[in-house]
């Protein structure tokens, strides 16, 4: 598969520092998501949860620019979550991420509130490009194949 570039939306501004909210029940994989985006300039993972209530929590107290949300972790609240999560605090860009490869799950995510979807297996560089994208509050975020 080809690297994927994100693309952007009109009238996007910049962002000096992007303040993140990871959210992934998985210990093992939200440690080294934790670690790729700190690893990266401008970029700070000010609180890292696995449940949805710890998310809510941490995005009332860290307020972060983005929240990068794992759907798995929001438990049987599904993609509704990203709704309630975003409802807490308005000026976050909710970033959901899961393991399903399916334009209809980016469309859902969008409807529920997300800026957009990313697949956990993203490449560290794409990764922090879609968190940054999130960060100016793109219209909507979507990894596509660049062109040939």
């Amino acid at each position: 598969m080809a690297p994927l570039t994100p693309v952007k939306a009109a009238g996007e501004t910049s962002c000096a520092s992007v303040d993140v909210l990871l959210v992934d029940a998985h210990i093992p994989l939200r440690a080294t998501l934790e670690a790729v985006l700190a690893a990266e300039a401008g970029i700070a993972v000010v609180a890292a949860v696995g449940t949805f209530d710890e998310a809510l929590a941490a995005l009332r107290s860290r307020r972060p620019h983005v929240a990068l949300v794992d759907v798995g972790a929001l438990g049987h609240r599904g993609l509704e979550g990203l709704a309630d999560l975003l409802a807490a605090r308005p000026l976050t860009a909710i970033l959901a991420m899961g393991v399903i490869d399916d334009p209809a799950f980016d469309r859902a995510a969008v409807r529920h509130g997300a800026v957009g979807w990313v697949l956990k297996d993203t490449a560290a560089p794409e990764l922090a490009a879609a968190v940054r994208m999130a960060a100016r509050r793109a219209e909507r975020l979507t990894l596509v194949p660049p062109a040939s």
